[in-house]
């Protein structure tokens, strides 16, 4: 349409569409761009054969949306309309939208069109990344000298970077019917909550070049449209619960030399209340020792570390004697306290959470390897009488449930026509997945991971779907 207006602007009448023409053919040269990288570029030719009298012509390219694969550079007019005069050019490039409309009418009017074959157009493109497209014509017009439009084919092309591709898992033949020999080959099983469903598949580099993969996987249940997505690699539950554990002190060491305090009993001193272990502080600014906990063992795969608080057992001549808690960097986490009577407290004046202060006591790795001490405080100074601590622990919030772990893993350098079998998806199926469910497998791959738009990933041409159920 743009196109058409710019000729009716130069005087042509459109009247209509010619009939009973010579077919006319635009097509693309070469048909079939291989072998490329990114931050290549290569040139594709519009070219037209056994054109008579055209006055105006316009076509869009269609490519890869999203900038995912390549992009137009440059658009360059052919010399197949300049044999008829002075011409005008359009060109709107969308590469959000992978396409590029271009256009090219005569600017002189009453003057005959041109015939025979040659370039309409060159277009450059560079590569962004790895993938594949399509090099397709859409919203193409010939038009003769009086407007109108002139009958006439497309070819269009193909471009192909370095791919990735799922090789559909091997599922086992089932009967089809009571007692007939007839079989299918169908991924139809029923399942029940408790169990543990697993996905898994195979990618093949079908490419030129190392790339990175991994395995998306789409649930979607018939009756409401329930949709989930997750990753090779990922366990996951749909209900999410949490619960309480506690770890106690089971170690003592001392990295800035003995220990301030007094210690009465034996070591760790602060690994149980009542037992007559303890440590006690007398003087402003004295440090215990650092303590550690007891390790985090057992996490299931759907288990994370959702907080972590600090509790201490004490007692203090003082309510104003503060047992500042610190770890061996010395972050502050808060300060307990104590009153006439052993009691169990948490930090005053700041109520963060100890995985608010330092987020990284979330990773099991690092809570083992966390160690506190403390310090003994009183506001002016000055000795106040004994403070004694006799156990600390830390309150472990677990969250159950979710997606584990969030970021996917992926694939590094998969080498062409090499295949892996990346880790199994897990869904642990509770009450809330009853229904009739479908899950398509997708291959994706990239080959500049993390390095540009690392949320585009390429597909593989292949999908296979699970048909499932979950049921009592």
């Amino acid at each position: 349409m743009w196109l058409m207006l710019v000729v009716l602007m130069l005087g042509s009448p459109l009247a209509g569409v010619r009939a009973q023409e010579p077919m006319a053919t635009i097509s693309i040269d070469p048909p079939f761009i291989y072998g490329l990288y990114p931050g290549d570029t290569f040139d594709i030719n519009l070219v037209i054969t056994d054109a008579s009298n055209v006055y105006a012509w316009q076509t869009v390219v269609n490519f890869a949306w999203y900038m995912s694969t390549i992009a137009v550079v440059t658009v360059v007019e052919g010399g197949f309309m300049k044999t008829g005069g002075d011409t005008f050019m359009s060109i709107r490039n969308d590469p959000f939208h992978g396409f590029v409309g271009v256009g090219v009418t005569l600017t002189e009017p009453d003057v005959g069109g041109v015939s025979g074959p040659g370039t309409l157009a060159t277009i450059t493109f560079t590569v962004l990344e790895a993938g594949e497209c399509p090099l397709e014509f859409t919203e193409t017009k010939l038009l003769d000298p009086t407007g109108l439009e002139m009958p006439h084919t497309t070819v269009g092309g193909y471009y192909l970077g370095s791919t990735a591709d799922l090789i559909p898992p091997a599922i086992p033949p089932r009967p089809h019917g009571g007692g007939h020999a007839q079989r299918e080959w169908r991924a139809t099983v029923r399942h029940k909550p408790g169990d543990a469903l697993l996905f898994t598949g195979d990618v093949v580099n079908t490419g030129y070049t190392n790339l990175d993969v991994r395995l998306k996987y789409t649930s979607v249940r018939e009756s409401d449209g329930k949709k989930y997505v997750f990753y090779n690699g990922q366990a996951f539950q749909s209900v999410i619960t949490y619960r309480t554990e506690y770890y106690y002190v089971d170690q003592v060491t001392y990295p800035f030399g003995p220990s301030d305090w007094t210690e009465i009993g034996t070591a760790p001193y602060l690994d149980a209340p009542d037992d007559g272990n303890y440590v006690q502080g007398t003087t402003m600014d004295h440090l215990t020792g650092a303590f550690g906990f007891q390790n985090i063992t057992g996490l299931g795969p759907l288990d994370k570390i959702f907080e972590v608080r600090l509790e201490g057992y004490t007692r203090s001549a003082s309510l104003d004697i503060d047992f500042d808690a610190y770890d061996t960097s010395f972050r502050w986490f808060g300060s307990l306290w104590g009153t006439a009577s052993y009691a169990w407290q948490n930090p005053r004046w700041t109520t963060d959470a100890v995985s608010t202060v330092y987020s990284g006591i979330k990773t099991v790795s690092n809570f083992n390897k966390f160690r506190m001490l403390f310090a003994y405080y009183t506001p002016d100074g000055s000795p106040m009488g004994n403070a004694d601590l006799d156990c600390v622990r830390l309150k472990v919030t677990i969250e159950t449930g979710g997606l584990i772990p969030v970021t996917p893993k992926v694939y590094m350098d998969l080498a062409p026509g090499d295949i892996i079998t990346p880790a199994a998806a897990t869904w642990l199926l509770t009450t809330n997945d009853y229904g009739h469910w479908f899950t398509t497998i997708e291959a994706q791959y990239l080959m500049n991971y993390d390095a540009r738009f690392p949320q585009v990933w390429l597909y593989g041409l292949t999908t296979f779907t699970y048909e499932w159920w979950c049921s009592p």
